[in-house]
C-alpha cells in the first residue's frame, strides 16, 4: 500500500459521511466506537495472519 492512499481516501469519506447524515441515511460501517474498534480489530488481525504467513487452503480441507 502506497502511502500517499490513507490521506487520499479521507476526503472523499468524510463526504460520503455528510452526505449519510444529510440524508439521515446510517453508515455501513458501525457508528459506534466498539464497532469501529472491531472493524480495525478484524483488519489488523488479517494484516498480522498475512505477515506471519497464516493460512488454511480451504478448498484443500474441503477436498474440493
Amino acid at each position: 500500500m502506497k502511502v500517499t492512499l490513507p490521506p487520499l481516501a479521507l476526503p472523499p469519506g468524510l463526504v460520503t459521511g455528510a452526505v449519510f447524515l444529510a440524508h439521515c441515511v446510517p453508515t455501513p460501517p458501525p457508528p459506534e466506537l466498539p464497532g469501529v474498534l472491531g472493524t480495525v480489530g478484524i483488519y489488523a488481525s488479517y494484516k498480522l495472519a498475512g505477515w506471519a504467513g497464516v493460512g488454511v487452503d480451504l478448498l484443500g480441507v474441503l477436498g474440493g
